[in-house]
């Protein structure tokens, strides 16, 4: 966890290690995984609150991975944002083939899952998610609650529109404006950056 948090693995760094699955190697692929599949699952575990179904889910993410990585022949400006939005559309797609397939979640306490995943739980020897934390502490309650729900528990626009009683356009203009409102403050002068 530690590794892909820092980004290093053998002095090799998320770009490097892109870079490499890229051009079609391997061993990037296979190093790509050991420094990264640890958060990679955590995501999918807690949108998907389904042992079984987040590990299925993690091969799939790392299959799609090097398709578009060895198709493009490109790697991507930001590694890290980059996999993780992999991971988070790849358990979207499971979670509407298990919600349309009837498959119940188990009942997996918060607790079980790791620290650095659960927005509940603030890991102070990581500076990167304290900013985060204390970014978003900027946001109004409910803009804080609706981007949790989208990005660490997978709510669609359309489930955030029916528990908001809102339309789907409305929605999306609120996670745009805090998403806006996180970056900005992130570059400002008292910002992280």
């Amino acid at each position: 966890m530690q590794a892909f948090l820092s980004q290093r693995d053998s002095g090799r760094s998320l770009s490097a290690l892109l870079s490499g699955v890229a051009d079609g190697e391997t061993r990037a692929l296979a190093q790509l995984y050991a420094q990264t599949s640890p958060m990679l699952y955590a995501i999918c575990l807690r949108m998907l609150r389904h042992q079984d179904l987040a590990a299925k889910t993690l091969r799939t993410t790392y299959v799609q991975i090097w398709n578009d990585l060895t198709a493009s022949g490109q790697t991507p400006e930001h590694p890290k944002s980059w996999l993780i939005t992999q991971a988070r559309n790849a358990a979207i797609t499971a979670l509407r083939r298990s919600d349309s397939a009837g498959l119940k979640p188990e009942l997996l306490d918060d607790d079980a899952l790791p620290a650095f995943v659960n927005p509940d739980k603030v890991d102070g020897g990581n500076p990167e998610r304290s900013a985060l934390m204390d970014r978003l502490a900027t946001l109004d309650d409910s803009a804080r609650e609706m981007l949790f729900l989208a990005y660490f528990d997978g709510y669609t626009r359309d489930d955030l529109a029916a528990r908001y009683d809102r339309p789907a356009t409305t929605i999306k203009t609120w996670l745009r404006d805090a998403l806006t409102h996180l970056r900005a403050d992130k570059t400002s002068p008292g910002g992280a950056e």
